[in-house]
């Protein structure tokens, strides 16, 4: 399913029916093929993120950042990460998106701060909104692994990828 399409069924859909339609839930994955730096020092940028920590992880490089309106918790990694496979992932496929994608980016619920009067849930997609708005507009491929959700699992149509015409 194009980026695009995915965000605005995101926009329209109830909280209570984002991970079940939409596979939003903790631990939400995007995969993207970009530089680390350039990725991280866009989003701070922005001001809607802030530097929480950064780990030191042999042969790649980690950062933690924190969604400034709350909940959200990014884990931004500069390698791709085999923990975005779902039930019907192949061997195949993990080698091919690890062909085609640097860095992947987790997100959770774990902040201590919270957005008021909004759902983790909904939380997370305001963030994937974000995020997603932002690698349209820079022109970076991507893919959501689990953005199938959970009524849609043997979908893989429903798969959220943005292709930019330069890298097809």
């Amino acid at each position: 399913m194009e980026l695009e399409l995915y965000l605005e069924i995101l926009n329209k859909c109830p909280d209570n029916k984002l991970s079940e339609e939409l596979g939003v839930y903790d631990n939400y994955i995007i995969l993207a093929k970009a530089n680390f730096d350039n990725v991280f020092n866009d989003l701070i940028s922005t001001k809607n993120y802030v530097l929480h920590k950064t780990n030191s992880v042999a042969g790649g490089k980690q950062v933690v950042v924190d969604y400034v309106p709350g909940t959200a918790r990014l884990i931004i990694s500069s390698w791709f990460m085999y923990g975005a496979y779902t039930s019907d992932t192949t061997e195949d496929d993990l080698k091919r998106q690890a062909s085609q994608y640097d860095i992947t980016i987790s997100i959770h619920t774990y902040q201590e701060k919270k957005m008021e009067h909004t759902s983790p849930a909904r939380a997370l997609a305001y963030v994937i909104k974000d995020l997603s708005e932002y690698l349209i507009k820079e022109k970076i491929p991507c893919c959501f692994p689990k953005s199938r959700g959970d009524a849609h699992s043997n979908d893989r149509s429903r798969v959220a990828y943005f292709l930019p015409e330069s890298s097809q």
